[in-house]
């Protein structure tokens, strides 16, 4: 679990889970409203990317709910597989 503070709040989340095959799950990505287009989830991104590279993972893979979400993904390396998953090499 990543986390991201400001002033001593949580603004931000995000889950990594190991898939067992090296591919790393960014299973969830959650951004308080408050913090929405701050940086907040292009932070959790890059450090969700460093943990995966720390576990020596081959591949990265996460979801999007939404366009808004799968252009987020697109914009930071991710290629899209379907129209809601998306993988990038860490």
């Amino acid at each position: 679990m990543l986390v991201v503070r400001a002033a001593g709040a949580i603004v931000g989340v995000a889950a990594l889970e190991s898939l067992g095959d090296g591919t790393i799950d960014l299973a969830e990505i959650l951004v308080h409203p408050l913090a929405e287009h701050t940086g907040v989830g292009s932070l959790l991104v890059k450090a969700a990317l460093q943990q995966a590279r720390r576990m020596k993972a081959k591949r990265i893979m996460t979801h999007a709910q939404d366009a808004s979400g799968r252009d987020f993904f697109i914009h930071r390396g991710f290629v899209a597989i379907d129209d809601r998953r998306l993988e990038r090499k860490p």
